[in-house]
């Protein structure tokens, strides 16, 4: 192509050579013109160009640039400073744009990076650079700018270049040492020219770099006094460069001012962040968080950061000032990677347990790099030191059985996204027969078993975990997963919450237990954009559970000697999981579920092959599981998801909550992972399921009939009843009603379920689904009730109801009559406690 790069330089040998480096593959005719090097500029230019000029310096840059610009060859001219560089460059597409724009001028995309606050910072902005030197001139001593030849308007347009900008990465002596010379033209500009606003602007930014705010801020203001058009991209950055120097003089004040500009101005994140900086120096809390969020929002801006990460920031250190650490952690969690908050959330972690603390800082090292990397690493070893911690290595147990392609993807995921100092890899096969075998012995890092047939998931688990380090924490992951970044670190930040830990699980896009997230759209293609986005809050990112699915559950070594290893009379597989759960609850140990641990699953791969065959196995497990427990393994730890959605209420607000058939505390765990503050009590007639939700909850073991209508003096916001009224004989329910009139407060919500007796499974229940013994399907229902008979005995209750709605059962193909109703209401006025 016919366009000529013209620079002129001047003791600026290191960053011309690296300008020069970046232009080598593109085949263009370079021009320079040096205006008076001592430093060996001249001789290196001559390595990379003939056409090399000497100018002398005449005080005036307009001058230099349009005698390089004479110098070209060709007509079509791109501009570059000594220490701009190259990014990206379409040679194709800026032909075209000459082609269509012939008189018009191009502006290139330019990333600035500069210091503030001894942080590297980056800008991106648009300038004219690109042109036919036929139509155009640069005119001005300093700050020069291109004009029309001919005084005409000037048509822009955006090219497709993108450059670098070291220029502003200047000790504060070569600063100062700038901004003199450029002070110094600027002024004798105004004495040849008159007032400027423009000049003016130049001498702010001048002052600015020299960092004198206050003159900075003068000459703003002089300028601004005068009319300008808001549209003016120096009149935008002016503004913003204004409420900058304000601050920074001391005048915090003076720049609640710039509030008044919001409508001309506030279109950009640019503005409405230095807005939240305004407000948050002059203390208007409330203003500067909106502020911040409209940045984010907006998500336009010039100043990298600002719309993102520097916005999450500053909310995060707002809340902390004002003692709410548990929502400034959420914010500083958005913020990413940025090494202040880093900080910030390390302390916190400090201040709370410091063998998270320690994980923290190990895993934000091994994802920095540089001196992050380093500062995060020393940080990580001294509170290790301090404070003693031992954490130990995490064995990675996988089953292997004809899922050659997931096993590989799995490992290769982990490998990518997991501190390979960290784990150790453990891979069990299972006679495969799909070349699994031959990939898996050609892995150096993966202790292998092979066994000669298909011992089932149970032992095979057991035998990796006697592969693993004595004293390993075991990661039990199924092959046909994918491990995004921070996965494991959130399982083992769940898994030292406390000492009573004995394990932490996963969620997932499929898997039962209700640890599948509610995005239908995950496939091993996005996962991973899924994860980044995949935010819970640091401060409460648990919910617990009475067992966890084994396809990604990280158990303590301590834990699983004390209750022993999974049973293998579950196997092939199924109800292991729950089995171990059970286990580890009834011996004292804590499970949680870690919400910010995300795993992709394609679910079922091995036993998925064979369904006739797998839904038997689950038919005969869960038989197993009735037999060892006497409880039956769904029915007392499903979540009353209808009715936990009706606790809406702010977060951080304490009530009281009373759910009655608590089960194992399934309900209550989730409320409480929403509502930490809350006080949850439950209900539960049943010894075992009782026994083991008081591991989550206050439960008090007993049949709501059986209990005293004084049972409760402290009265209730909201009672949960689903799951019990069929299990009541009729001529108790008015008894029943009377007891939660008086264990309810004022205004107290109540809700509940029912299933229709007139659905036709009553009567005749498919073949298919005769062993279930649960829902609709419970052999320990009493009675039953259409929806009048219902809203009859709600009315006769004195119970105003709200809702009433029906779910339709799925499965049940061809039938239109509900399955199950759902209601919410009050009573109509509040019972007595005396």
């Amino acid at each position: 192509m016919n366009l000529s790069v013209c620079i002129i330089t001047k003791n600026e040998k290191e960053n011309l050579e690296k300008c020069l480096q970046a232009l080598a593959g593109y085949d263009l005719e370079i021009v320079v013109a040096d205006t008076g090097s001592t430093d060996g500029t001249l001789e290196m230019i001559r390595n990379y160009t003939g056409s090399v000029y000497e100018f002398p310096w005449c005080d005036d840059f307009a001058k230099a640039k349009n005698y390089v610009v004479s110098k070209a060859v060709n007509d079509r001219i791109l501009v570059l400073d000594s220490d701009e560089y190259i990014q990206k460059m379409d040679i194709k597409q800026i032909q075209n744009c000459f082609d269509k724009f012939p008189e018009g001028l191009g502006r290139i995309r330019r990333k600035n990076y500069f210091y503030q606050k001894n942080e590297i910072q980056e800008e991106v902005e648009y300038i004219s650079r690109l042109f036919d030197r036929r139509y155009y001139q640069y005119e001005g001593k300093i700050h020069e700018q291109l004009v029309r030849k001919d005084g005409g308007a000037i048509k822009t347009y955006t090219a497709p270049v993108q450059i670098d900008h070291s220029g502003y990465l200047l000790t504060k002596e070569e600063k100062a040492k700038k901004a003199e010379r450029n002070i110094s033209l600027l002024k004798q500009t105004l004495e040849e020219n008159g007032e400027d606003p423009y000049i003016l602007y130049q001498l702010g930014k001048s002052y600015y770099m020299a960092e004198d705010y206050k003159m900075a801020s003068d000459y703003f203001s002089k300028a601004l006094w005068h009319d300008l058009d808001p549209k003016l991209e120096y009149v935008i950055t002016m503004v913003e460069t204004y409420g900058y120097a304000l601050l920074n003089s001391g005048q915090k004040k003076q720049a609640l001012g710039l509030t008044g500009l919001e409508e001309e101005f506030g279109g950009t994140s640019d503005f409405q962040f230095l807005l939240g900086l305004v407000y948050m120096n002059n203390e208007y809390f409330e203003q500067a968080v909106n502020s911040f969020l409209k940045a984010v929002s907006l998500h336009n801006g010039r100043v990298v950061g600002v719309d993102s990460y520097l916005a999450y920031y500053n909310i995060g250190v707002i809340y902390e000032c004002l003692s709410r650490m548990n929502r400034a952690t959420e914010f500083y969690v958005q913020a990413g990677g940025y090494l202040p908050a880093v900080k910030r959330l390390g302390l916190y972690y400090e201040a709370k347990n410091s063998t998270q603390a320690y994980l923290f800082y190990r895993q934000q090292a091994y994802k920095s790099d540089g001196k992050a990397k380093e500062e995060l690493e020393a940080l990580a070893e001294s509170v290790k030191e301090k404070m003693s911690v031992v954490v130990n290595k995490t064995a990675i147990v996988i089953l292997s059985y004809n899922t050659l392609n997931e096993t590989r993807n799995c490992i290769e995921s982990i490998r990518r996204h997991c501190d390979s100092g960290t784990y150790e890899l453990i891979v069990i096969d299972n006679a495969s027969s799909d070349g699994s075998v031959e990939w898996l012995k050609n892995q150096k890092d993966i202790k292998l078993c092979c066994n000669k047939e298909n011992v089932g998931f149970p032992k095979g688990c057991n035998q990796g975990i006697a592969m693993a380090e004595a004293d390993s924490n075991i990661w039990l992951l199924n092959s046909d997963t994918l491990v995004p970044p921070d996965a494991l670190f959130w399982l083992q930040m769940g898994l030292y919450e406390s000492s009573d830990i004995g394990a932490a699980g996963s969620v997932t896009n499929f898997a039962p237990n209700y640890q599948n997230i509610d995005d239908t759209t995950v496939t091993d293609q996005n996962y991973l954009s899924y994860a980044m986005r995949h935010k819970i809050s640091v401060s409460n990112p648990y919910e617990k559970k009475i067992w966890l699915v084994g396809f990604s559950v990280l158990l303590k070594r301590k834990a699983l000697e004390q209750v022993g290893l999974l049973d293998e009379r579950f196997s092939p597989g199924n109800y292991e999981d729950t089995d171990l759960g059970m286990r580890l609850a009834n011996a004292g140990w804590q499970q949680l579920l870690c919400r910010n641990s995300f795993i992709f699953h394609y679910g079922s791969k091995s036993f998925g092959k064979r369904k006739p065959e797998f839904s038997k196995l689950l038919e005969t497990n869960q038989k197993k599981f009735i037999e060892k427990w006497n409880m039956h393994p769904s029915r007392f730890s499903y979540i009353k998801v209808w009715e936990a959605e009706q606790v809406k209420r702010p977060e951080e607000e304490t009530f009281r909550l009373l759910d009655i058939g608590c089960g194992t505390g399934a309900t209550l765990a989730r409320i409480i992972n929403r509502y930490p503050d809350a006080k949850v009590t439950g209900v539960e007639k049943q010894e075992k399921a009782a026994g083991l939700a008081a591991k989550i909850a206050d439960v008090l073991q007993s049949d709501i009939c059986d209990m005293k209508e004084d049972a409760y003096t402290d009265c209730f916001d909201q009672i949960l009843t689903g799951g019990i009224w069929e299990h009541i004989p009729k001529e108790q329910v008015s008894a029943v009603f009377r007891k939660l009139r008086r264990w309810a407060g004022k205004d107290c919500m109540i809700t509940g379920s029912i299933y229709n007796r007139e659905h036709p499974w009553c009567h005749l229940l498919p073949k298919e689904y005769k062993n279930q013994d649960i829902g609709i399907a419970d052999a320990d229902h009493v009675t039953g009730y259409t929806a009048e008979e219902w809203i009859d005995l709600l009315n006769a209750a004195g119970i105003r109801v709200e809702e009433f709605s029906f779910a339709k059962e799925s499965r049940a193909e061809g039938v239109t009559e509900p399955y199950q109703y759902f209601w919410r209401g009050r009573f109509a006025q509040r019972g007595s406690l005396s």
